[in-house]
């Protein structure tokens, strides 16, 4: 037996006992402590990430609300803008009916005093007006978003009136031929255009913006 193992009591003191608990008390106290500091720190970052997160969350939501707006109010001026074309259309569809009408109505009234030279002048006078008419129709087609069909039926009337009206030294003829074309041709399709016209302009809607 050693002088080390002589020395130790039968069983450790009581005093010592005491020490000893107090000791792993206080450690323990240490080591809780230690890990509620990490808990809160490792909750402080997670939190302070959340909110991170849900700023840019919230951010990138509004851009993109507000980029929607922007690109709605964009379709609403390019819808009321068609709708404009449409509507300046319709009114030259409408100035050139009457002035065929009219010119119509001279030829009749050239025709019925056999063409004496007064009535005959009123007749090449309202051609002038007719034609005039004609290329602020031909103008009102010229955007690319007026239908097609519609742009087609209006160049095929003024492509079967112009050589009408360009040659007016027989007159007898051209007067006689423009009744003629007006009676069975031009009427008709201008009530089919006009009809076209308010189909397409009525048709138009909003679009919404892609997602």
């Amino acid at each position: 037996m050693s002088p080390d193992e002589r020395e130790l009591p039968p069983r450790m003191p009581d005093e010592w006992v005491t020490q000893l608990r107090g000791a792993l008390k206080e450690d323990s106290k240490k080591l809780i402590g230690v890990v509620l500091l990490g808990s809160s720190v490792v909750a402080a970052v997670v939190s302070a990430i959340a909110g991170l997160g849900l700023e840019f969350y919230k951010a990138h939501n509004q851009r993109k609300v507000e980029e929607y707006k922007v690109q709605l109010d964009m379709n609403k001026t390019q819808l009321n803008e068609v709708r404009a074309l449409y509507a300046v259309l319709a009114d030259k569809v409408r100035k050139f009916e009457k002035e065929l009408d009219d010119s119509v109505g001279t030829c009749q009234l050239a025709i019925k005093n056999n063409y004496k030279q007064q009535f005959v002048d009123y007749a090449k006078a309202s051609f002038d007006s007719v034609s005039e008419s004609m290329e602020g129709l031909r103008e009102a087609t010229m955007d690319p978003r007026i239908d097609a069909e519609i742009v087609r039926k209006i160049d095929a009337m003024r492509d079967a009136l112009a050589p009408k009206l360009a040659s007016v030294d027989a007159p007898a003829q051209n007067m006689a031929e423009l009744v003629s074309l007006s009676e069975s041709k031009l009427k008709p399709a201008l009530i089919d255009v006009k009809q076209r016209i308010q189909n397409a302009a009525r048709s138009l809607k909003l679009t919404a913006p892609a997602s």
